[in-house]
């Protein structure tokens, strides 16, 4: 879960960590002179750095802490076992009894999330299979043992995977480190933690899980085992195209997306071992395990779902259902093997209803999805007027629709930096409805974006007379 922090804490001073029996602070001295060459004093203590840094100029002195709250809680020793939610609030708690720390004062200026995965094989199996994170091609953590895994560094943040028994030295199997590192916290605005208070709280934490899966869906996967004489021609260009990083270096976000899709259907198409669903799978199944013993203390409901499900169409019925292998009535009343030739009949109605409607769809005319105009004389699934057909004028259809998308993602965006709720109108199953939500409760995929008809920011609301509001303001 929780591992690496670096946090700030300008409310302490310095005499509480001197004056603790558990640090011994220390200073950096010239060996020749015995003059104290930094001003910065130090402690180790179970996995954290303890830091006394002097500011610049004024005589005043900040408190830093670094390290792993997880080997923190194993007395320094590891962190190659599991870390759950309970653990990571007991820690937090007895470093603040112990150390003097104050949870919603102590902002944080860096954090490690991830999960370790036990493996039915060598992690090894899945660094020869990984080519690069999106663009960006991945190192090796050690140079001199490719067996110990690989990072990929970015700007606000670094995507690492490793052995975990081959870097701890713990015997702990075959189990695969995945961890996002964020250094800006920038990174983390989305899921609203900027302190250890943060840390704290379940309905914060728990969302993390959207970090290490959204990292894990833009690592790029191959399978260097495809027997190359199954591949047709354009198989084969595009197995020796995108089974190389270099390749992946120089393209833009649009040849990215479109080449992604390309290697999925080759992957689903002639491979044998797909690694990155059975590595999704074990990572939110990890992850629910170190919140279950918590949920249960609390009573609580899981409320989190992985960016790989979808909303039911119907509302959700919240009783337990249970087969108990009886013969059970039909809508009509009599057994259901009485209703099968009904059943039968029912289904062939609908099945002649459903060509029905689509052999109207396929002799109606198509029209642009913008404009209006008939494009019968294009491809069949195509949805805009083609450039082809219809000159650089056509670009325009796309270029209106997309920009909708974007036009609606910023009004999302300044909403969240700006900390405004928004009013958001959107159409369903042909009606049109209102609601009233945080800026981070919307999704924003295409599918829901071209649902919206309207955004509207609500500001914050100062003073004792608020503006009174009407319509679908209300």
């Amino acid at each position: 879960m929780i591992d690496g922090i670096k946090s700030l804490h300008p409310y302490l001073q310095p005499a509480t960590w001197q004056r603790s029996g558990l640090l011994g602070m220390g200073v950096t001295v010239d060996m020749q002179t015995g003059e104290i060459m930094d001003g910065v004093q130090m402690a180790h203590y179970k996995g954290l750095r303890f830091e006394i840094r002097p500011s610049a100029g004024n005589g005043e002195y900040t408190c830093l802490l670094n390290g792993s709250l997880h080997k923190y809680y194993n007395d320094g020793v590891h962190n190659a076992n599991d870390f759950s939610f309970p653990a990571l609030v007991d820690t937090i708690t007895g470093l603040s009894a112990d150390f003097g720390l104050i949870p919603a004062q102590s902002s944080l200026h860096g954090l490690e999330v991830g999960v370790n995965i036990k493996l039915p094989f060598s992690p090894l199996r899945i660094f020869k299979q990984i080519v690069c994170y999106r663009n960006k091609p991945f190192t090796q953590i050690d140079k001199r043992n490719k067996r110990l895994g690989l990072i990929c560094c970015l700007h606000d943040y670094d995507v690492k995977l490793y052995d975990k028994q081959a870097q701890s030295g713990q015997r702990c199997g075959h189990v695969l480190r995945f961890e996002v590192k964020a250094k800006k916290m920038r990174h983390l605005r989305p899921f609203h933690i900027a302190t250890m208070a943060d840390l704290m709280d379940i309905s914060r934490v728990y969302r993390l899980l959207e970090l290490l899966t959204d990292a894990l869906q833009n690592i790029v996967f191959f399978d260097y085992s495809i027997e190359q004489k199954a591949l047709s021609k354009r198989e084969l260009n595009q197995y020796l195209t995108l089974g190389n990083s270099v390749s992946w270096q120089g393209m833009n976000k649009f040849q990215l997306t479109r080449n992604r899709q390309r290697l999925t259907d080759l992957l689903s198409k002639h491979s044998r071992q797909q690694l990155k669903p059975l590595i999704h799978g074990l990572i939110v199944e990890n992850w629910k395990g170190l919140f279950t013993g918590y949920l249960e203390a609390k009573k609580l409901q899981p409320f989190h779902q992985s960016a790989g499900q979808i909303e039911a169409p119907l509302s959700a019925t919240f009783s337990h259902l249970e087969y108990v292998r009886e013969i059970v009535a039909g809508i009509t009343g009599k057994p259901l093997q009485e209703n099968k030739q009904e059943n039968r009949d029912s289904c062939k109605e609908i099945y002649s209803a459903k060509n029905a409607q689509k052999n109207c769809a396929k002799t109606a005319q198509r029209q642009c999805k913008s404009c209006g105009r008939s494009i019968a004389s294009q491809r069949p699934g195509s949805m805009f007027c083609s450039e082809r057909v219809y000159g650089p004028t056509a670009k325009v259809c796309r270029n209106q629709d997309s920009n909708r998308r974007r036009d609606l993602k910023r009004i999302v965006t300044h909403a969240i930096n700006s900390q405004y709720a928004i009013v958001v109108t959107y159409q369903i199953e042909g009606k049109t409805c209102t609601d009233n939500l945080p800026p981070t409760d919307l999704e924003l995929t295409k599918a829901w974006l071209d649902r919206i008809v309207n955004i509207e920011l609500i500001p914050t609301i100062t003073g004792n007379n608020p503006p009174a509001r009407t319509g679908c303001r209300v």
